[in-house]
């Protein structure tokens, strides 16, 4: 099992105005700034949502864009949200939960906000445990590497687009997400070797 994401952009429509005269204008950024600390809390509390397979659902704010130029009052201002899923979460419902924050800051605080959809979706995949792919591959990792635990992980894989059509999926491969996506990311030679001893057993054995 792994995790599942949505992804989508919220929007704050601020009014340009000279900076000169910031209170003819509404500041989208000081906008999204508020929407920014709403969301960071709701990403805290998904911390006490535990599944036992993977590590609790989160929400990260990865992108933002504002603002015209130096002398302007931002009319708008974007977010990039990536919400992680975990097995028996929907994408609807994460994204109603959000929809519920940005209208109490409509409500409370007179903020243009609004989620741009449709959201890029990846639903998270139901273990495949029982399955006969992962009997073999666990063997084989136990033959090979001395170790075929099952785990949940908390990234995502196109295992969440295969399994939408009944197809049982295992995530298996070298190298450590903790590397992934950094500066000087690398697998250690030793760790592909042994998988493709793995991966030709895999093979032999089905």
């Amino acid at each position: 099992a792994h995790k599942g994401s949505v992804r989508w952009q919220i929007e704050v429509q601020g009014v340009p105005a000279h900076t000169s005269k910031p209170h003819l204008g509404v500041n989208a950024i000081s906008g999204m700034a508020k929407v920014i600390l709403a969301l960071n809390e709701h990403g805290e509390n998904l911390a006490s949502r535990t599944q036992p397979l993977v590590s609790p659902p989160t929400l990260t704010i990865s992108l933002i864009e504002g603002g015209l130029e130096l002398t302007t009052v931002p009319p708008s201002c974007r977010i990039w949200v990536d919400r992680r899923l975990v097995p028996g979460e929907r994408p609807e419902q994460a994204l109603a939960e959000v929809e519920n924050i940005l209208q109490g800051l409509r409500d409370r605080e007179d903020i243009k906000v609004r989620s741009l959809l449709p959201a890029l979706e990846d639903p998270a995949p139901d273990s495949a445990e029982s399955s006969k792919i992962a009997s073999v591959a666990a063997q084989a990792c136990a033959d090979i590497a001395g170790t075929g635990t099952y785990i949940g992980v908390p990234y995502g894989t196109d295992a969440s687009q295969l399994s939408l059509a009944g197809i049982p999926c295992i995530v298996l491969g070298p190298g450590s997400i903790d590397r992934a996506h950094t500066n000087n990311e690398f697998i250690e030679l030793d760790q592909l070797e042994m998988c493709v001893q793995i991966y030709r057993q895999i093979m032999l054995s089905y």
